[in-house]
C-alpha cells in the first residue's frame, strides 16, 4: 500500500494536543494556503437543523471559541488546508455515513467512488488491477479514468473523514480474501478475466454481491450477479466454462479478451431469463448506475431475484 500520501492530515481541535500540534504545524507551512470556512457551514447546519445548531452553538460560547471547534484538514496534494465542522455535525449536514457498507472497487475507479461518497458511503478499499506507475494517464485522472491512489483523494475532497484504504498494486488471490472478509459489496471494473474470475469465485464462497460494468458493441454494459441470494449462479452465465482463477490465469491476454468478448456477445448473454444486463452510451454514466444500484442493494430494495434489469430512466432519477 501507498504511504498513506493519499490521506489528509486531520487536526481535532477539541483536542488540546492536536490544537497545539495544528498550531506549530501551521507555523511552520506557511506555503499551505488555510481556508476557513467554519461560520459558513454552521450558518447552513443552522438553517437545515435549527435545534440542533442552536445547543451547538450554546455548548461552544460555553466552553471554547471556534479556534478550537471543528477540525482543521490538510490536503497535501493540493497544498491547501480548510477549516470545517466536527463530523457528527459535518455528517449531519451533508448526509454522509447514512449506509453502513463497505465497498471493494477494483479496477480503474472513474466517477464511481465520488458518485458513491456523494449518495452517502464512507467507506472504501480500492485496488487497481494492475501496477499504475504514477506517471500513467490512469492514476493522474486523465479523461476520468484514474487508479486508487486518485480515487481515494476524490472521495476526501467529498468527505474528509471518509475511511479510504487505497492500493496501487495488484489483487492476488491471498488479498482478495481478505478484501472479501472486509467488503459488503464488490465492484469489478477491471475487465480482466483473470482477475474477473478471482472476483467471482471469492464472491461466490463469501456469498457477496458483485457489480460490473464492461465495454460491449452497444457501448458499457451493467450487471449485478447476487451471489449472496444464490452463490451457485456460474459467472459469466456459464459462458465461459470452469472460469476459475486456477484455470484462465495462464491465458494470454488475447485469449482471455477473446473469451470475454465472446461470452458477452452470445445472444443467451443478454436474452436469457436469467441474465439482467442494461447497457449504457458511456463509461460516466454506467459509474453513476451502478452507485445508485449499490445504494438500492445497501437500502434492501431489488431482491426478487438473482440478476436484474435496470430501467435507465428509473435509475437516472433514483436517490437511492
Amino acid at each position: 500500500m501507498h504511504k498513506n500520501t493519499y490521506k489528509p492530515l486531520i487536526f481535532k481541535l477539541s483536542e488540546l494536543k492536536n490544537f497545539l500540534e495544528f498550531k506549530k504545524f501551521r507555523a511552520q507551512n506557511p506555503q499551505i494556503v488555510y481556508k476557513d470556512v467554519i461560520n459558513q457551514q454552521l450558518s447552513e447546519f443552522r438553517g437545515l437543523h435549527p435545534t440542533e445548531a442552536a445547543s451547538t452553538l450554546s455548548r461552544i460560547s460555553k466552553t471554547q471559541d471556534l479556534e478550537r471547534y471543528g477540525s482543521w484538514i490538510v490536503f497535501h496534494h493540493v497544498n491547501t488546508a480548510v477549516h470545517i465542522l466536527p463530523k457528527p455535525e459535518f455528517y449531519s449536514l451533508r448526509t454522509f455515513g447514512m449506509h453502513k457498507k463497505t465497498i471493494a472497487i477494483v479496477g480503474t475507479q472513474g466517477i464511481l467512488a465520488e458518485t458513491l461518497t456523494q449518495l452517502g458511503f464512507d467507506t472504501f478499499l480500492l485496488w487497481d488491477n494492475k501496477l499504475l506507475p504514477q506517471s500513467s494517464p490512469e492514476a493522474l485522472g486523465n479523461n476520468g479514468e484514474y487508479g486508487s491512489l486518485v480515487s481515494a483523494q476524490k472521495i476526501f475532497s467529498i468527505n474528509p473523514y471518509a475511511q479510504v484504504s487505497a492500493f496501487n498494486q495488484p489483487l492476488q488471490p491471498p488479498t482478495a480474501k481478505l478484501l472479501f472478509n472486509r467488503a459488503d459489496f464488490v465492484v469489478d471494473h477491471t475487465n480482466d478475466l483473470t482477475m474477473g474470475s478471482l472476483l467471482r469465485g471469492e464472491a461466490k464462497t463469501r456469498r457477496i454481491p458483485l457489480l460490473s460494468s464492461f465495454p460491449t458493441s452497444l457501448g458499457v454494459a451493467v450487471d449485478v450477479e447476487r451471489y449472496d441470494l444464490n452463490n451457485k449462479l456460474e459467472p459469466y452465465l456459464g459462458m465461459i466454462k470452469n472460469a476459475t482463477y486456477k484455470n484462465v490465469k495462464h491465458l494470454s491476454f488475447k485469449e482471455s479478451s477473446t473469451l470475454l468478448q465472446a461470452s458477452r456477445t452470445s445472444k443467451s448473454f443478454w436474452n436469457d431469463s436469467e441474465s439482467r444486463i442494461l447497457s449504457l452510451e458511456t463509461p460516466h454514466l454506467a459509474s453513476v448506475i451502478l452507485a445508485r444500484m449499490i445504494a438500492a442493494l445497501a437500502n434492501g430494495h431489488l431482491l426478487k431475484s438473482n440478476r436484474y434489469w435496470f430501467d435507465i430512466d428509473t435509475y437516472l432519477g433514483f436517490r437511492g
